[in-house]
């Protein structure tokens, strides 16, 4: 089993508003970013996220990294609504975290993270939006 594994945002934001797992990395892909106004705006507003110690931003790549304050829960909205409020469009965001992979009783992958134990549901387009609202409700039954 991979012992780090790289998360897209959809996945992180639909199921955990708050991310508490051990987190290695956070970077965000982001489109429209053209000037170095245009990086010091995005980065006033990824700095009033709680989580957010630094935002190291890469004009040429439209990538920008994020390094963490220790201890503080990820809130992946906050970061969202951050990007949107500086007027640009988050296309990605790529989160790395300790963990181990594990298959449940219906084959769909869950990354349990170390430390804390959450879990998130791994998919890829060739999943159903069907087959992942159906594990989503019995996951909260359990």
């Amino acid at each position: 089993m991979k012992k780090i594994f790289i998360l897209t945002a959809i996945i992180l934001i639909s199921l955990q508003p708050l991310v508490l797992a051990e987190i290695n990395s956070v970077s965000l892909e982001i489109k429209g970013l053209s000037c170095p106004f245009c990086a010091l705006g995005l980065e006033k507003q990824l700095r009033k996220v709680a989580a957010v110690e630094k935002a190291d931003i890469h004009l040429k790549t439209g990538r920008t990294d994020l390094i963490l304050k220790p201890g503080r829960p990820l809130e992946l909205k906050a970061i969202q609504r951050a990007v949107k409020e500086a007027g640009f469009t988050l296309e990605n965001i790529y989160v790395a975290i300790n963990g181990m992979i594990e298959e449940d009783q219906n084959g769909m992958l869950i990354l349990v993270s170390t430390g804390d134990n959450e879990r998130f549901l791994l998919f890829d387009e060739s999943h159903k939006e069907n087959e992942i609202k159906e594990f989503l409700k019995a996951d909260v039954k359990d």
